[in-house]
């Protein structure tokens, strides 16, 4: 499953991206057939909501340390 992840990674996935995107970016790699397609459909929901729920910590905590600085 990490490998599976740390695949789309390597691809240069971003938050942006679509299952078919995904798809069509890591189908010839042989991490890609290691699972099936519910269960790489969940990896890559997981790592989504990863990446999105990171973007918003990078935009936050600069605001943060400002704040706490008053």
């Amino acid at each position: 499953k990490i490998a599976f992840k740390q695949l789309l990674l390597d691809k240069g996935m971003t938050v942006n991206w679509t299952w078919d995107q995904a798809t069509s970016e890591a189908k010839d790699d042989e991490r890609w057939k290691a699972l099936k397609t519910s269960e790489k459909k969940h990896l890559f929901q997981e790592l989504l909501a990863d990446m999105k729920r990171l973007e918003r910590v990078r935009m936050v905590a600069p605001h943060y340390a400002t704040m706490t600085d008053l």
